[in-house]
């Protein structure tokens, strides 16, 4: 869940508010039946030899709360368990001074701070209260109640009359009663004061003891005893008391600690709780630190000279309702407002941790470092306890030694084992072995001897108990805290531990352990490990060769290895493991020192595609290996109460929906770590969802275990297991074989066997009461069962019988994000479904396909196949995208000024979450009081850049940065140097992209964006960070365009034409003689083109063929197909009768060339009379008859006939008929052929004349008839 500000600060405010009410005991709680509420006593006090031993077993043990530490009673008359909760010892001369606070009367009505003395610090004497409490007002103000004369010293309150000084009896009551009920009625009728963690400092120049104490209590009647949050101060020239209070104080706050702490619904201005203080042996300066910010936030203030104020002072009470006091006058100038009286942070204040929620401080120093141990602020709860460490009081703290490291903002109660910064080793219940700090006595400052001092808290009752633990200073100046009843000192520990456990003979020097690439930081399961038997400590100039031996945590020997003799070890189980190494004595330290590694052991294969994994109590699982549909898993189940009637708590591989009726899933179970546990638990679970521990009805399991095989299931469709079935088989053996069969809807069947080479045998058959109809989910499961530890069982060949049938066809999904240049295309991003030949589907594993085609080289969008291993020809494809982004390609290296730290409402909010191709992540420095925020990558050699962008929220641009300038590491440089660019000015809008041009940068191994905050904010979030490499001149690469640009016929361009099409259909004329031309131009002018014309050799097709650059070929074509052939003539005769001596006229045929294509004709063309090629022949008017003519055109002939007449003549008026005698022009002699000759006058005949009368006749007649027609036409358009 991703919580805005406003909501971030209001779930801080809540977690904070239920913290400290629990851990002020505010919250409604029943006494442990493992606790008393009395003060143990005894009447003989044993004498001490060792400091007792711890045990943590839980709260719940009926030893938990003890062995009591008793104390001799002053009179040496028995003894009490002491009362010396939340404080410190502290050394005075020879002596030791036990100071803390006084339960005896439980949680109310404490008698003050209590006192003990000791000189071996096992056996301590009773020395009273130091500071004593009041629990009546007449304690003050009756000057014959038997305490008033010690208050009376104490606080003067006899006037020089001899009166007694009410005002002040007054001013002081609040903070000493710690009586709500003055009148002894039952009835509350008196604010109350508390007393706790009281702390000791002496001042060497005013030769006086000095005791702060955090000091709450309630402002009214009846109120909360923490409204208060005051630090209390007292006084005294004695170690042992009495203690004079002079002050009770708000102390310093950040002026925008609202704001910071998440804006909190509680809380004041300067309040502060735990505390403790510190006298710093470089200077005597002296310091107080305490939990602030409604105990969000863990502060440190500097004192005065005399140790009883904070420096930066004034007469004015700034509290909320003027709750504090002083003796003087003088109060804390509480807020940090910049004005000139205001305290200064890094001078005259300090932040430990920002929203840590911190409590219950311990500070001390050694070796120039400071170092601090604080709680989490769990109430009366153990927590893990975590350390910080520093160069100087007021400078900057690191959680641990390792700046920014991966833990550095985890959760106190996350931290893992071994993390920088954990306080404890080996503490299994992750509790600081049921204890929380109360401060730090040195026993040995030059040496590192440290003892912790510890509560184990009842809820505040008197019989609240002690944990003393060692410290030790381990490798590279770690803190570790060590309890020697689990290193084999059951019965308690002394003074002499640090000398069997590495301690200096010396002066402590930092040291170190060099082990190279003996100890690889990951290794994958299956893979192996070789530890050798002597190793490098390097201790200041020394180098030493010391021998080791080891604790290989998750590893399982192997083999001597011939390197250094060394042992080898095999990683199985993913998980993080440590793995320790004891040093056995060198000349500079004693046997014993201990130095850690962790190793990563990485699932080759982690659980994905189909199937599921969940984990209802905490747990991992691995897939091993899958062929053909069966696979191999390990599941480790953290430790749990398994599953029955009240819980469901285990761990499950599994596939939703996969369980159909006559469906049956099957598993070879393999037990490989039983973790402890008495009855761990493994095989087969079906319900109807397995997503979550309650997931509703048709549950059943079929478990192997110790003690048999068996089945257990649901039977009244609760959600809980409540029946099981007898036991069969002799349990887990080395390995057992299971099978459930779903034999109908509401039935499921299960079998074992030994082995494969044994027959099923039944188990039981149990009703799956309100099963879903449809498929169950179904799979491997694990419970450890016996709450003991983590169970890891293998699960080899777990199959559902559908799913191993052959595939038939498969589908690909690629990645849904781009990927950058260089990075690898991860089988992870790739799902591959196949269909199987039964209809079933299945995801497939990446060892059964292959992918072809990608090169994460290229820019742009690329195609992949998909190929089935078994089957070649089985194949899919998906396209994936490739892009230039640096800093995605090195993402790991991806680091930040701070970032926000992981809390109870999301993750860390890491620099690698910009570079993650994910707008919906960020990183953010938010609550970190970061002042000079920034980005930086790092890359694996030095790169010409492009240009980078940077992408803001995307839900609302959250916190985005007014602008940002760039630092860049220089090829031959391990030093950021400030780029010369301008500054970029961010756009702010949700999601919004803003870009930058570094091409000017010179090559770069490294660029780190430095941010500007925008106005009014004090952090920033950004999405995602992009940087593409500059765009590199490519050399000249020949071209392979081989397209046409244009493609003609005839000059004309073809119809249709495309560059990529490259078939045409040409058009030939009816009676086309030849081929058209074909030309054609390229796209491409370095492209050349060769065109091989149509022709009957080639079926009239025309091929266009374009080469191009890189020898790329393309070829058109243009199909013409055959040309159109002459095939014959048709003739039509309009005049087929001629007269003798009549001339042939070609006008009067019309001849037609007929062209066929085949038996198509093509063309039917009329041919111009006049036409050369037209010939006619055989025409022959000299005498009459039938004249056969021949006509021919172009090798086709044809024939018509016509007929030639004799001319006929008829005599005209006045002429003779032939024959007619009295025919005066008739010269012809009787039987020849009449002549028509021409008059003499040149006219015709007389009969030629009449003929030509008659046309010009039939002329005028058509003439008149058109006329009269246009004259028609004319009126109708008139």
């Amino acid at each position: 869940m991703k919580i805005n500000n406003k909501g971030k600060g209001a779930l801080i405010a809540a977690i904070t508010a239920a913290a400290t009410l629990l851990s002020c005991g505010l919250a409604a709680a029943s006494a442990s039946a493992a606790g008393v509420d009395y003060l143990p006593t005894i009447g003989q006090v044993p004498t001490y030899t060792k400091f007792q031993p711890t045990a943590d077993p839980g709260k719940n043990a009926s030893d938990y709360f003890q062995p009591y530490w008793y104390a001799k009673n002053a009179n040496d008359n028995g003894g009490t368990h002491i009362q010396a909760h939340g404080g410190q010892v502290v050394k005075v001369g020879d002596a030791y001074y036990w100071y803390g606070e006084d339960r005896s009367n439980g949680y109310d009505n404490s008698p003050g701070v209590h006192a003990y003395m000791s000189t071996d610090l096992y056996n301590w004497t009773d020395l009273g209260v130091a500071l004593r409490a009041v629990t009546s007002k007449s304690q003050l103000t009756d000057k014959s109640n038997a305490d008033y004369a010690y208050f009376d010293k104490a606080y003067n309150l006899t006037k020089s009359d001899g009166s007694v000084d009410a005002a002040k009896a007054d001013a002081i009551f609040p903070y000493l009663n710690t009586n709500p009920d003055q009148d002894g009625d039952g009835a509350v009728d008196s604010v109350q004061g508390i007393f706790e963690r009281p702390k000791i400092i002496y001042n060497k120049k005013n030769k006086q003891y000095v005791l702060w104490w955090h000091s709450d209590g309630s402002t009214t009647p009846g109120g909360s005893n923490y409204a208060r949050a005051l630090a209390g101060v007292a006084v005294s020239d004695n170690p042992a008391g009495p203690f004079t209070m002079v002050g009770a104080y708000r102390l310093p706050n950040q002026n925008n600690w609202k704001e910071a702490a998440g804006n909190p619904s509680w809380g004041e201005n300067g309040d502060s709780r735990d505390m403790t203080v510190f006298v710093d042996p470089k200077d005597d300066s002296a310091y107080v630190l305490y939990s602030s910010e409604a105990n969000a936030t863990l502060y440190i203030a500097k004192l005065n000279d005399d140790y009883t104020n904070v420096v930066k002072t004034t007469n004015v009470d700034q509290s909320e309702g003027q709750k504090q006091y002083s003796a003087d006058g003088q109060y804390p100038y509480i807020l940090a407002d910049a004005t000139t009286d205001a305290p200064v942070r890094g001078e005259d204040f300090q932040i430990v941790k920002q929203n840590g929620s911190l409590e219950a401080p311990a500070v001390f120093q050694y070796d120039g470092r400071y170092n601090i141990i604080a709680s989490g602020a769990t109430g009366w709860a153990p927590n893990k306890q975590t350390y910080y460490t520093a160069d100087s009081m007021l400078g900057s703290w690191t959680r641990g030694v390792e700046k920014d490291d991966v833990n550095e903002n985890t959760w106190y109660n996350n931290m893992p084992e071994g993390a920088d910064g954990l306080l404890s080793v080996g503490d299994t219940r992750g509790t600081t072995f049921g204890s929380q700090s109360a401060s730090v006595l040195a026993v040995d400052q030059e040496k590192g001897h440290f003892i912790y001092l510890g509560d184990r808290w009842d809820s505040g009752k008197a019989d609240s108990t002690y944990v003393w633990l060692p410290l030790t200073i381990g490798e590279n100046g770690t803190i570790e805290m060590h309890n020697p009843a689990q290193e084999g000192e059951p019965d308690g520990w002394d003074l002499s531990y640090w000398g069997n456990h590495g301690s200096a003979k010396g002066k402590l020097v930092n040291w170190t352990v060099e082990t190279g690439d003996d100890l690889p930081k990951t290794v994958n399961t299956g893979g192996t490990v070789t530890l050798p038997d002597t190793v490098n400590v390097k201790e200041g100039d020394d180098t030493i060769a010391t021998k080791v031996t080891w604790n290989v945590e998750g590893g399982t020997a192997v083999s001597k290895s011939t390197k250094a003799a060394g042992n080898t070890y095999a990683f199985n189980v993913p998980g993080t493991y440590t793995i320790t190494g004891t040093l056995a004595e060198s000349s500079n330290f004693n046997p014993g020192r201990t130095f850690r590694r962790t190793i990563d052991v990485s699932c080759s294969n982690p659980i994905s595609g189909s199937w599921k994994e969940a984990h209802w109590k905490g747990g991992s699982a691995c897939q091993v290996s899958a062929s053909g549909g069966a696979y191999d898993f390990t599941i480790t189940d953290n430790a749990n109460r398994g599953v029955w009637t009240d819980r469901n708590e285990g761990s499950a591989v599994y596939q939703p929906d996969a369980l159909d009726v006559n469906e049956t899933l099957e598993t070879t179970v393999k037990p490989l770590d039983l973790g402890g546990n008495g009855d761990p638990r493994a095989g087969l679970v079906v319900r109807n969802g397995l997503t979550g521990a309650n997931g509703g009805k048709g549950y059943a399991t079929l478990l192997a275990s110790p003690s048999g095989v068996y089945m257990q299931y649901d039977s009244n469709a609760d959600g809980y297991i409540d029946k099981e079935t007898s036991h069969v088989g002799t349990g887990f053996g080395d390995q057992v074989q299971l099978k459930l069969e779903r034999t109908s809807t509401d039935t499921l069947k299960g079998y074992w066997r030994a082995s494969a080479n044994d027959e099923w045998q039944d188990v039981a058959t149990v009703t799956l009461t309100g099963a879903d109809v449809t498929g169950l989910d179904a799979g491997a499961f694990a419970t450890s069962n016996s709450n003991a530890g983590a169970f890891t069982v293998a699960f080899n060949g777990t199959a559902f019988g559908s799913q191993t049938a052959a595939v038939e066809s498969i589908a690909a999904k690629g990645p849904e994000a781009t990927i950058a240049k260089r990075q690898t295309l991860a089988h992870k991003d790739v799902t591959v479904t196949a269909t199987l030949t039964n209809g079933k589907t299945r995801v497939l594993e990446p060892s059964e396909y292959t992918l072809e085609g990608f090169d994460t080289t290229k820019l742009g969008e690329q195609t992949v196949t998909v190929r089935l291993v078994t089957d070649s020809s089985v194949t899919a494809t998906f396209t994936v995208t490739v892009e230039s982004n640096l800093a995605r390609l090195f993402c790991s290296s991806a680091a930040a000024s701070k970032y926000e730290p992981a809390s109870s409402w999301a993750s860390a909010s890491t620099a690698d979450l910009t570079c993650d191709n994910n707008l919906s992540t960020n990183w953010s420095n938010w609550g970190t009081g970061d002042t000079s925020p920034w980005l930086s990558y790092t890359f694996d050699k030095a790169y010409q850049l492009g240009k980078l962008s940077v992408a803001v929220d995307k839900a609302k641009g959250e916190a985005a940065p007014k602008s940002f300038t760039v630092s860049y590491l220089a090829e031959d440089s391990a030093t950021w140097t400030d780029a010369t660019l301008p500054a970029v000015t961010v756009n702010g809008a949700a999601g919004a992209v803003t870009e930058a041009d570094v091409s000017a940068l010179p090559a770069t191994k490294g660029i780190r964006l430095n941010f500007t905050y925008a106005d009014g904010n004090d952090y920033a979030k950004i999405a995602e960070v992009r940087i593409a490499e500059g765009e590199a001149t490519p050399e000249p690469q020949p071209s392979s365009n081989a397209n046409l640009a244009d493609l003609t016929v005839d000059g004309k361009t073809v119809d249709g034409f495309s560059a990529d099409t490259t078939k045409y259909a040409g058009a030939l004329a009816g009676d086309a003689a030849s081929y058209p031309t074909v030309e054609a131009t390229a796209a491409d002018a370095k492209a050349t083109v060769q065109v091989e014309q149509a022709s009957a050799e080639n079926n009239g097709v025309a091929t266009v063929t374009v080469t191009a650059e890189d020898g790329t070929a393309k070829t058109y074509t243009v199909t013409f197909g055959e040309l159109p052939q002459l095939a014959e003539l048709a003739v039509e005769v309009t005049k087929d009768s001629y007269q003798v001596g009549d001339k042939f006229n070609a006008a009067d045929v019309k001849v037609s060339a007929i062209y066929k294509v085949g038996d198509t004709e093509t063309l039917r063309k009329l041919i111009d009379p006049t036409d050369g090629d037209l010939k006619f022949t055989g025409f022959d008017s000299a005498t009459a008859g039938t004249r056969t003519i021949t006509v021919s055109y172009r090798g086709v002939n044809a024939t018509f006939e016509v007929t030639v007449t004799a001319t006929e003549v008829t005599p005209g008026p006045g002429e003779q008929k032939p024959g007619d005698t009295n025919n005066p022009g008739n010269t012809a002699k009787p039987g020849s052929t009449a002549t028509n000759k021409p008059a003499a006058n040149g006219a015709a005949p007389l009969s030629n004349t009449g003929a030509a009368v008659a046309a010009i006749a039939v002329v005028v007649v058509v003439l008149a008839a058109a006329a009269g027609a246009l004259l028609v036409i004319r009126k109708r358009r008139a």
